[in-house]
């Protein structure tokens, strides 16, 4: 059995800690009882009318409850059947932009969660190509080869931040670079090949020719998107408690702005055969720019057969639904004894 949010399963531990809770409550109950009736001689007149029987199995009910509907939130999977998958021939590197810049906040949220939404919007879109992952500031790293578990990609996005890079400035030209040598990692003979810069286009070094010029011979588009406005922002500092303690300033100590440097990005994406889109809140730009991978020359990869399981969560739901309705239909009294002892009560006058 496989689970599509396992994160719900880490509840299931506090399982004993909820049953313990219950007991310990329960306890009180019946020791407050015993206080209220003046203690053990006159405690069985007051519990003869509670039914304890019912009151476990209430307690039961309601504890497997929460355990079908934890097991529900997990969505259960099974039951899987084969579906064939075209893989293209399109291979893509997203280079992602981890400088201080990125932190500013004139694309909502900020403009390093905005080009993350971009980059993952990007992967769910391109299901049959290989994506690899380069992040930088003021050095690159290759975070993730080309690979078609494009699982693995996110995972490797997922444990990116602006403070993971401890170098400062911003080094397109070296990033770039970087993507590069990516795909000489691996076969990429009769491949679309495509670099996707999530940028904004702050760049502090040089080289920026130099690889135009080895990108030309390898017939090799990179593709921008720009983050940001031209207006511009300051750059957030963030204070030991981690919120925003004021902002970046100069060696004049005035504060630092930074603005989208579209002018860049359209020469480098227009000199590389690629195109220059600005991220929007909507995201039309990720659908155009994924409609054009698509549609770039690269060779298929064959068909492959992929398992798809079935979610069940509908299984847990209605059983946690049942457990719960029971419960509520399930007296606390006990019903058999006080019509007993109405009964009695009637002989007697």
């Amino acid at each position: 059995m496989r689970f599509a949010a396992p994160e719900w399963l880490w509840l299931l531990p506090a399982m004993p800690v909820l049953v313990a809770a219950g007991m310990f409550f329960a306890s009180r109950r019946k020791a407050a009882l015993r206080e209220f009736a003046g203690g053990n001689r006159h405690y069985g007149l007051f519990a003869a009318g509670i039914g304890r029987n019912r009151r476990a199995l209430k307690a039961v009910l309601l504890f497997s409850m929460v355990f079908f509907a934890i097991l529900a939130a997990a969505r259960p999977l099974w039951g899987g059947r084969q579906e064939p998958v075209t893989r293209s021939g399109n291979d893509v590197i997203l280079v992602l932009d981890t400088s201080l810049s990125m932190a500013c906040e004139d694309a909502s949220p900020d403009r390093f969660r905005r080009a993350m939404l971009a980059a993952e919007s990007l992967i769910s879109r391109l299901p049959g190509d290989r994506i690899g992952l380069v992040t930088f500031s003021g050095a690159a790293v290759l975070n993730c080869p080309l690979t078609l578990d494009h699982g693995a990609v996110n995972m490797f996005m997922d444990a990116v931040d602006i403070r993971s890079d401890l170098v400062p400035g911003t080094a397109l030209a070296d990033a770039l670079t970087v993507a590069l040598q990516g795909f000489s990692r691996q076969d990429t003979a009769g491949r679309g090949k495509s670099i996707v810069l999530f940028t904004d286009g702050e760049d502090h070094e040089a080289g920026l020719d130099d690889f135009i010029a080895d990108a030309g011979k390898r017939n090799l588009a990179v593709h921008a998107i720009g983050v940001g406005s031209l207006k511009g922002a300051p750059i957030p500092v963030t204070g030991e408690g981690g919120g925003i303690s004021g902002f970046k300033t100069d060696r004049d100590d005035r504060v630092v702005t930074t603005r989208l440097d579209e002018k860049l990005l359209e020469d480098l994406a227009r000199r590389t055969g690629g195109v220059y889109r600005r991220s929007t809140a909507g995201g039309e730009e990720i659908e155009d720019l994924a409609d054009r991978i698509r549609g770039e020359e690269g060779g298929e990869l064959g068909t492959v057969l992929r398992i798809r399981y079935e979610e069940r969560f509908q299984l847990p739901l209605v059983l946690a639904f049942l457990a719960l309705l029971i419960e509520i239909l399930i007296p606390d009294n006990a019903a058999g004894r006080r019509r007993k002892t109405g009964k009695v009560t009637e002989g007697v006058s």
